[in-house]
């Protein structure tokens, strides 16, 4: 039973690794779509928490509720964004979409429909 769960293991490694996106494919982009906007969601809301706290900030509720909506607005907008990047693997995706101009904006332009005021 642990050779299987090694095999699998290795597999989804490889796969991960050398896998190239296809968004032209339905079932691609559908499961990518979801899974990673809610992986793109909870890291905005889990990175925006421990910023607030380092800086010794509570949120209260109604702030906590705007940043649900600009995470969810940017976790849309990123993912349809990424879409650009077709034929490349997911470790190569990952690096181009953080390191995309167009990223930032769009987190910004949320930011900024939600009525918070974002610096320069």
């Amino acid at each position: 039973m642990a050779a299987v769960a090694i095999v699998i293991v290795a597999g989804g490694i490889y796969w991960y690794h050398h896998a190239k996106a296809d968004f032209t494919n339905p079932a691609f982009a559908s499961s990518f779509n979801q899974s990673f906007r809610e992986s793109f969601y909870n890291s905005c809301i889990d990175g925006s928490q421990k910023a607030f706290d380092a800086k010794g900030l509570t949120l209260t509720d109604d702030q906590r509720e705007k940043l649900k909506q600009i995470c969810g607005c940017a976790a849309d907008g990123v993912a349809k964004e990424a879409t650009k990047y077709d034929g490349m693997t997911m470790p190569d995706m990952i690096a181009a979409i953080k390191s995309d101009p167009k990223v930032k904006e769009i987190s910004r332009s949320c930011a900024v429909q939600n009525g918070v005021a974002v610096p320069g």
